[in-house]
Protein backbone atom coordinates (compact mmCIF):
# COMPACT_ATOMS: atom_id res chain seq x y z
CA UNK A 1 0.00 0.00 0.00
CA UNK A 2 2.48 2.30 0.48
CA UNK A 3 4.67 1.47 -2.42
CA UNK A 4 1.29 2.21 -4.23
CA UNK A 5 0.72 5.45 -2.60
CA UNK A 6 4.06 7.03 -3.29
CA UNK A 7 4.36 5.73 -6.63
CA UNK A 8 0.61 7.78 -6.99
CA UNK A 9 2.31 10.68 -5.24
CA UNK A 10 5.48 10.88 -7.25
CA UNK A 11 4.06 10.35 -10.82
CA UNK A 12 0.21 10.70 -10.38
CA UNK A 13 -2.92 8.55 -10.76
CA UNK A 14 -2.87 6.45 -14.03
CA UNK A 15 -0.23 3.41 -13.79
CA UNK A 16 -0.03 3.24 -17.50
CA UNK A 17 1.64 7.17 -17.84
CA UNK A 18 4.05 5.86 -15.27
CA UNK A 19 7.63 6.28 -16.28
CA UNK A 20 10.82 4.70 -14.22
CA UNK A 21 12.85 7.01 -16.11
CA UNK A 22 10.59 9.89 -14.14
CA UNK A 23 12.36 8.39 -10.29
CA UNK A 24 15.67 6.72 -12.07
CA UNK A 25 17.32 10.29 -12.65
CA UNK A 26 21.10 10.92 -13.41
CA UNK A 27 22.37 14.14 -12.55
CA UNK A 28 26.31 14.60 -13.87
CA UNK A 29 28.06 17.03 -11.32
CA UNK A 30 31.71 18.33 -12.83
CA UNK A 31 34.16 18.12 -9.60
CA UNK A 32 34.94 19.89 -8.38
CA UNK A 33 33.72 23.37 -9.51
CA UNK A 34 30.30 21.78 -10.21
CA UNK A 35 29.70 20.70 -6.49
CA UNK A 36 27.80 22.07 -3.42
CA UNK A 37 29.65 24.93 -1.82
CA UNK A 38 30.89 26.99 -4.87
CA UNK A 39 29.13 29.00 -6.97
CA UNK A 40 25.91 27.97 -8.36
CA UNK A 41 26.70 30.30 -11.47
CA UNK A 42 28.88 27.85 -12.80
CA UNK A 43 26.46 25.16 -12.78
CA UNK A 44 24.33 25.56 -15.72
CA UNK A 45 27.72 25.95 -17.65
CA UNK A 46 29.30 22.46 -15.93
CA UNK A 47 26.16 20.24 -14.98
CA UNK A 48 23.90 17.84 -16.76
CA UNK A 49 20.95 16.63 -16.07
CA UNK A 50 18.76 15.35 -14.60
CA UNK A 51 18.23 12.62 -17.20
CA UNK A 52 16.01 9.68 -17.69
CA UNK A 53 17.97 6.42 -16.91
CA UNK A 54 16.85 3.47 -17.94
CA UNK A 55 17.27 -0.21 -15.70
CA UNK A 56 18.87 -0.56 -12.44
CA UNK A 57 22.03 -1.85 -10.12
CA UNK A 58 21.76 -5.82 -11.31
CA UNK A 59 21.59 -5.74 -15.24
CA UNK A 60 24.40 -5.30 -17.99
CA UNK A 61 25.07 -1.52 -18.42
CA UNK A 62 24.06 -0.97 -14.64
CA UNK A 63 22.34 2.14 -13.33
CA UNK A 64 22.83 1.97 -9.12
CA UNK A 65 21.21 3.85 -6.64
CA UNK A 66 20.75 3.63 -3.51
CA UNK A 67 17.36 2.44 -1.88
CA UNK A 68 18.14 3.25 1.73
CA UNK A 69 18.36 7.17 0.24
CA UNK A 70 14.19 7.80 -0.13
CA UNK A 71 15.31 8.66 -4.20
CA UNK A 72 16.07 6.39 -6.96
CA UNK A 73 19.01 8.97 -8.23
CA UNK A 74 21.70 6.94 -10.26
CA UNK A 75 24.37 6.61 -7.55
CA UNK A 76 26.18 4.66 -10.47
CA UNK A 77 26.65 4.50 -14.05
CA UNK A 78 29.31 3.41 -16.80
CA UNK A 79 31.48 6.11 -17.61
CA UNK A 80 31.46 4.60 -21.18
CA UNK A 81 30.02 1.80 -22.92
CA UNK A 82 32.54 -0.30 -25.66
CA UNK A 83 31.39 -3.69 -28.03
CA UNK A 84 34.60 -4.44 -29.52
CA UNK A 85 34.33 -7.54 -32.35
CA UNK A 86 37.15 -8.91 -32.13
CA UNK A 87 36.54 -11.20 -35.44
CA UNK A 88 36.56 -7.59 -37.16
CA UNK A 89 37.62 -4.59 -34.96
CA UNK A 90 36.16 -2.32 -37.54
CA UNK A 91 32.76 -3.36 -36.61
CA UNK A 92 33.39 -2.69 -33.11
CA UNK A 93 31.51 0.32 -31.65
CA UNK A 94 31.42 2.42 -28.46
CA UNK A 95 30.07 5.66 -26.59
CA UNK A 96 31.36 8.04 -23.64
CA UNK A 97 29.27 9.07 -21.07
CA UNK A 98 29.27 12.68 -21.67
CA UNK A 99 31.62 14.03 -25.24
CA UNK A 100 35.22 13.70 -26.02
CA UNK A 101 36.19 17.19 -24.59
CA UNK A 102 36.42 17.82 -20.57
CA UNK A 103 36.19 21.86 -22.06
CA UNK A 104 32.43 22.63 -21.27
CA UNK A 105 32.84 25.56 -24.00
CA UNK A 106 33.89 23.01 -26.47
CA UNK A 107 30.97 21.38 -28.73
CA UNK A 108 32.40 17.89 -27.52
CA UNK A 109 31.94 18.76 -23.89
CA UNK A 110 28.36 16.42 -23.96
CA UNK A 111 27.54 16.28 -27.27
CA UNK A 112 27.60 11.65 -26.46
CA UNK A 113 25.19 12.27 -23.68
CA UNK A 114 22.20 11.63 -25.56
CA UNK A 115 23.44 8.81 -27.35
CA UNK A 116 24.89 6.98 -24.23
CA UNK A 117 21.15 7.79 -21.81
CA UNK A 118 19.30 6.43 -25.26
CA UNK A 119 21.41 3.56 -25.15
CA UNK A 120 23.02 4.38 -28.73
CA UNK A 121 27.03 3.82 -29.69
CA UNK A 122 28.91 4.85 -32.52
CA UNK A 123 31.33 2.82 -34.89
CA UNK A 124 34.54 2.76 -33.81
CA UNK A 125 36.96 2.64 -36.92
CA UNK A 126 40.24 0.52 -35.40
CA UNK A 127 42.17 -0.11 -38.85
CA UNK A 128 44.36 2.39 -40.92
CA UNK A 129 42.10 2.30 -43.81
CA UNK A 130 38.66 2.52 -41.88
CA UNK A 131 40.08 5.49 -39.95
CA UNK A 132 41.35 7.21 -43.09
CA UNK A 133 37.67 7.01 -44.35
CA UNK A 134 36.24 8.03 -41.45
CA UNK A 135 38.07 11.06 -40.94
CA UNK A 136 36.76 14.24 -41.26
CA UNK A 137 39.68 16.05 -40.34
CA UNK A 138 43.04 14.98 -40.15
CA UNK A 139 46.09 17.13 -37.53
CA UNK A 140 49.88 16.16 -38.42
CA UNK A 141 52.16 17.25 -35.89
CA UNK A 142 55.99 17.27 -36.81
CA UNK A 143 58.38 17.88 -34.17
CA UNK A 144 60.99 20.92 -34.95
CA UNK A 145 64.84 20.51 -35.12
CA UNK A 146 66.41 21.45 -31.35
CA UNK A 147 67.91 24.67 -31.07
Amino acid sequence: MKARLRLTTDLGKDPSAWRWGELHRLRLVEQPLGGAGLTKLLHPLLNRGPIDAPGGPSIVDAMGYDASSGTFDVTSAPSMRMVVDLSAFDRSTWVNQTGASGHPGQANYDDQLDAWASGDEFPWPFTQPAVDRAAAQRLTITPSASP
